[in-house]
């Protein structure tokens, strides 16, 4: 039965067609758009057997509007393969994940930057029965900024409660920009500026999306600012993120009351996916140039 499972879910990448095609790559004569679509639609060919999970309909027309910006299911397997960690979908698990609960509308404001004016990613998380938290990324992808993607090595929040938090599984939609309202205000005054359809993202949600794209993209997120997050510590500090260049991504403690220094500190929002899109949502959009 177990095969029969793995016959209607998986499709075999054969050695030869990998040759051919990264011989292409290597000569440019396919070219970044191809290269991700590829990706997108093939993944995990590092795993053993070269499987890879077949798209559903609307993974497929999310891949086609997002582009780069859609980190799917596949890409995130195959980037975690990388580093040695195999992950395995059960039939339920690709029924829960098949949709993806954004409209065709709204990806294509989203990919046109009218939400925010922003870049947003759309990507996936795998099941929380993984237990990826900042602990267990540590020991994926250690703090050897020979060897990127990686941590900083200033590892002071390895007791904090929050680094033992498991990234929320399934889709998520994140800025990757800060909107620049909402930078130089204390962060009372930053949540207020959220929408009633937005989340503020957990830091383990913005280091898992940094160390993904990296790998998929080969591109480093929140190099000029730090984010703030939903952990707050004690003493009137709260969590952010940043920073990451060559010696790795940065997990800092930012005082609530911004300081000269502190000025390009703001606030990254995610989309509550699990629900569905709010008017509030789509009459802002509307009105957005």
């Amino acid at each position: 039965m177990g095969n029969d499972y793995e016959d209607r879910n998986f499709e075999a990448i054969l050695p030869s067609q990998m040759k051919i095609f990264w011989q292409k790559v290597a000569e440019g004569s396919i070219n970044r758009e191809l290269f991700q679509a590829f990706l997108n639609n093939v993944s995990a060919f590092t795993i053993p057997r070269g499987i890879y999970y077949n798209f559903s309909e609307s993974q497929k027309k999310a891949a086609q509007i997002m582009g780069c910006d859609f980190i799917g299911i596949n890409l995130v397997i195959n980037a975690l393969q990388w580093k040695g960690i195999a992950i395995r979908l059960t039939e339920n698990d690709l029924d829960q994940y098949s949709a993806i609960p954004v409209s065709e509308e709204i990806l294509n404001k989203i990919a046109q930057r009218k939400w925010r004016g922003k870049r947003a990613i759309l990507w996936w998380a795998p099941p929380e029965r993984y237990g990826f938290n900042l602990r267990k990324m540590l020991e994926i992808f250690g703090a050897d900024n020979r060897y990127q993607p990686a941590f900083n090595r200033d590892l002071w929040w390895l007791d904090e409660d929050f680094a033992e938090e498991v990234i929320p599984e399934g889709w998520h939609l994140t800025l990757v920009e800060i909107p620049p309202e909402t930078k130089s205000h204390t962060l009372s005054e930053q949540i207020n500026l959220k929408q009633e359809y937005e989340n503020l993202c957990k830091p383990v949600e913005l280091v898992f999306l940094s160390f993904i794209n990296l790998i998929v993209n080969r591109e480093y997120l929140f190099t000029f600012f730090y984010s703030r997050t939903d952990a707050e510590l004690l003493s009137n500090y709260t969590v952010s993120i940043g920073k990451f260049e060559n010696d790795g991504i940065s997990i800092s403690k930012t005082s609530s009351t911004l300081s000269t220094q502190d000025t390009p500190i703001g606030l990254l929002f995610s989309r509550k996916l699990e629900s569905k899109i709010s008017d509030a949502e789509s009459d802002k959009n509307e009105s957005e140039p």
